[in-house]
């Protein structure tokens, strides 16, 4: 059994409260090509803001930035009024994150355009759901378990076997007896 190290959230949503305005962003139809990402993550998606289809987000995955479009009968100023409240929305967070290696601080968050904002949540969604869809076909193969001596999350897998049944996880656990397995409570992420 391996040691994992877990990173991300689940599912692919961003919600919070600023200036007493919450805002709930998803992504679906999540479209990405793997083979094509190379710098940046070549996707696709539409971009959901308060439960209303807001615009198109994508990215041709060599490094420059997302393109976004509206939605048909949709005008480029309504996404960039979108765009605008994402970034009001999410600038005091990203202020309050860990500073990137080689900074101080983050007050070079306070500069970044609407749309780079924008792109690093966008980007974290589409981070997240991708996550999401690695899991969720890993715990299709392998048994996770937290153990509650250490703390620590490992695998088990079984040579030959596809689908991890019940049986699996319980044989697990009876080798394991202080731990939990996780596929019970991962097993059904949903994926909209």
């Amino acid at each position: 059994h391996r040691a994992l190290h877990s990173s991300g959230t689940l599912p692919a949503v961003v919600q919070g409260t600023f200036q007493g305005e919450t805002m709930k962003i998803e992504i679906k139809n999540l479209k990405h090509s793997e083979f094509a990402s190379r710098e940046t993550h070549c996707y696709e998606a539409t971009v959901w803001v308060d439960g209303s289809r807001s615009f198109i987000a994508e990215n041709d995955g060599h490094g420059g930035a997302d393109l976004y479009t509206p939605l048909k009968g949709g005008t480029m100023s309504e996404v960039n009024a979108v765009l605008k409240r994402i970034a009001d929305h999410h600038r005091p967070k990203l202020s309050k994150r860990n500073p990137i290696i080689g900074t101080e601080d983050n007050e070079w968050i306070e500069k970044l355009s609407v749309d780079a904002i924008a792109e690093i949540v966008i980007n974290d969604l589409v981070t997240q759901k991708l996550m999401g869809r690695d899991l969720k076909k890993s715990l299709k193969k392998v048994v996770l378990y937290r153990d509650n001596n250490d703390g620590k999350v490992y695998e088990a897998s079984f040579r030959g076997v596809k689908q991890i049944e019940q049986r699996h996880i319980d044989k697990v656990i009876e080798e394991n007896p202080n731990s939990i397995a996780l596929n019970l409570s991962l097993i059904h992420i949903s994926e909209p």
